[in-house]
């Protein structure tokens, strides 16, 4: 129990130093240096039509790339109770087990997105390769996740289904997750 306390613990530091730092700057009044009053000065208005002509093609593709990624993603995170669930015997999961598996899916994610970002800085990489390969990665662990899924339930190798069902995030966060807006 202490875990998860700390853990909330962790979780609340940074809103709150946000909420308190934005509550400091509310009440102290900044002087407007010369930079502050020349980009007031620079400000013109762009004309919504330019603005839709030029870039709504990109914005629209972006926003039902990203809708799409996003639903894959979320609707995929649903599965993990369920997995944990299979992994115990189709019994309420325990709560420290349940939380390393949480815990090891959510770290091959951060790895996969610092990989990804990694991967598109590169010159040879770059954010299109690495969104091919990542997809590609992730197809492949897919199938091999359907075609398994049965056999893996049944046995005793039911952790690694969940060990490919991690892998299968991080290759989810190394390609489109990490390449969506570029």
């Amino acid at each position: 129990m202490w875990l998860i306390r700390i853990c909330l613990a962790i979780g609340a530091i940074l809103p709150l130093h946000t909420w308190i730092c934005h509550i400091i700057r509310c009440f102290t009044k900044a002087s407007e240096t010369g930079a502050h009053q020349r980009m007031r000065i620079a400000r013109t208005q762009i004309p919504s039509s330019l603005f839709h002509e030029f870039y709504s093609p990109f914005l629209w593709s972006i926003g039902i790339a990203w809708f799409l990624y996003e639903i894959s993603a979320t609707g995929l995170s649903l599965y993990i109770t369920a997995e944990t669930r299979i992994l115990n015997g189709n019994v309420t999961p325990d709560l420290r087990r349940t939380f390393g598996w949480l815990c090891l899916i959510d770290l091959l994610r951060v790895l996969g997105s610092a990989l990804g970002m990694y991967f598109t800085a590169k010159r040879r990489w770059g954010p299109k390769k690495t969104l091919v390969f990542g997809t590609g990665v992730q197809c492949l662990l897919g199938l091999i996740i359907c075609s398994t899924v049965g056999t893996l339930i049944r046995t005793s190798l039911s952790p690694v289904l969940m060990v490919f069902f991690a892998l299968f995030h991080l290759a989810q966060e190394f390609g489109a997750g990490s390449n969506m807006a570029l």
